[in-house]
């Protein structure tokens, strides 16, 4: 299996997938979410699903401490409300999201085993907001 990052943009829902798969580290992990965020049309305004179920690599802190500084500046607090998933069965991907929620301050975050939960929780949440 070949590692690599794949990104998938849901335009109508603004939600955005990235899908880790296989031994992919965090020194090729950040450069390749800034250049896609780079990409995204106001991608402060869009969701977030992290599905890390195939992802066998390393990212670590001063990974996700690099992507943070990059998208402080890139979002300047427009993302306020937002909603970010971890998709995961790793405990550690869960406890790192006290980490996470400190590096992305403006953003709902949270993790869950399935990709159906997670769907659903970023429904949920613009059901909410819509409300």
């Amino acid at each position: 299996m070949r590692s690599r990052l794949v990104f998938q943009t849901l335009p109508a829902e603004r939600v955005l997938i990235i899908r880790y798969i296989g031994d992919i580290g965090g020194d090729r992990v950040v450069p390749e979410v800034i250049q896609h965020l780079d990409a995204l049309e106001q991608p402060w305004a869009w969701d977030m699903i992290f599905d890390l179920r195939r992802h066998d690599g390393l990212v670590e802190v001063r990974h996700y401490e690099a992507v943070a500084a990059h998208w402080k500046s890139l979002a300047k607090g427009l993302d306020a409300g937002r909603r970010s998933v971890a998709v995961s069965s790793d405990p550690l991907v869960g406890a790192r999201m006290t980490i996470m929620d400190s590096l992305f301050p403006g953003r709902i975050m949270t993790s869950f085993q399935s990709m159906e939960a997670a769907r659903d929780w970023l429904r949920e949440g613009r059901a909410s907001a819509a409300a």
